[in-house]
């Protein structure tokens, strides 16, 4: 398996692939907030689902999984509506 960090590398030189060399610093800029956002967002929402019972076994660890599972779905279908615009 490869570390996450080398997956997010490909995507990033993919997705940069298609904007012009003009516009790729806003771009990668822009690409670095959203996924800082999104990463503190989904921290955020998994610390306040997720509780420990009393017998120590974590409660609300499956739900937090589905979501994870819709949020990759929704991604999915939000990449492929994207088209280019020469501008």
């Amino acid at each position: 398996m490869k570390p996450a960090s080398e997956r997010l590398l490909l995507v990033l030189l993919a997705s940069v692939q298609f904007t012009q060399p003009r516009d790729r610093g806003a771009y990668m800029s822009l690409n670095g907030c959203v996924r800082d956002l999104a990463g503190g967002l989904s921290s955020a929402i998994g610390g306040w689902m997720v509780t420990r019972a009393d017998d120590g076994s974590l409660n609300h660890f499956g739900r937090l999984g589905w979501m994870a599972v819709a949020a990759g779905l929704l991604t999915l279908w939000l990449v492929r509506r994207v088209r280019m615009v020469e501008v």
